[in-house]
């Protein structure tokens, strides 16, 4: 946005072009937020038959509730409650430590694999998004337990803006509990994935638009669409 107002002939110093600037951004976040409203509710009633088919799936699998809940840091450093269909057994969740999932975890479920897999396990964050506390699109809300570790400078830029359902992260690490095996993937999830994230989720903040926000969302159901057809409930 600051390139096509710089082709005003406004020096980019100059107080007009700080408030066009300012004006600019103020606009384009009300049309995401306005966007993010209308489209998490539309989603919420059209998918409500696909969000009952799978809270009776997971109730029929397991014991235990439908909806995990778990601490993410938004938008300003905000810790927040992140909704997901449950994919884990009840007792696991509750019991273990370890803030990601590795490949063939034993706490998931069966059908949560399938939930996990297809990303459908992430579909309750519509309401995260309905209420304000996440986008549709931006950089995924991470653990509390990585965030304390973030350079500061890192952390200010990405926690500028909500976190998202989706982002250039999310498409391109779609696979990341395949990644992670052994003992040490703690270790191998910061060392490797974690940095490449974050770089990612950098970039976007420094380059977003809406866009931007069109394309990843039409690259996130290129995606994820195939996965439901080569995947088993």
């Amino acid at each position: 946005m600051a390139t096509k107002l710089s082709q005003l002939n406004f020096p980019e110093s100059s107080t007009v072009f700080q408030h066009l600037v300012k004006a600019a951004n103020r606009l384009q976040g009300c049309i995401k937020r306005g966007g993010d409203i209308i489209c998490s509710f539309v989603g919420m009633v059209l998918l409500s038959p696909l969000f009952l088919f799978i809270a009776l799936r997971i109730k029929s699998d397991t014991p235990g509730p439908v909806i995990f809940d778990g601490d993410r840091v938004g938008y300003k450093g905000k810790v927040f409650k992140i909704h997901k269909f449950r994919s884990m057994y009840h007792e696991s969740e509750n019991g273990s430590n370890a803030p990601i999932t590795q490949n063939h975890d034993e706490r998931i479920t069966p059908f949560g694999k399938f939930l996990r897999d297809t990303k459908l396990n992430e579909l309750p964050q519509l309401w995260n998004v309905f209420v304000g506390e996440m986008s549709l699109v931006g950089p995924r809300p991470e653990h509390p337990h990585f965030v304390k570790d973030w350079p500061e400078d890192v952390r200010q830029k990405i926690l500028s803006m909500r976190p998202g359902i989706t982002s250039p992260a999310s498409i391109i690490y779609c696979n990341e509990e395949e990644l992670l095996n052994g003992d040490g993937y703690l270790e191998d999830y910061v060392e490797t994935i974690l940095p490449n994230k974050l770089e990612l989720d950098q970039k976007y903040v420094e380059n977003h638009s809406i866009y931007n926000d069109l394309v990843i969302l039409v690259k996130t159901v290129a995606v994820l669409v195939p996965k439901l057809f080569k995947r088993k409930a």
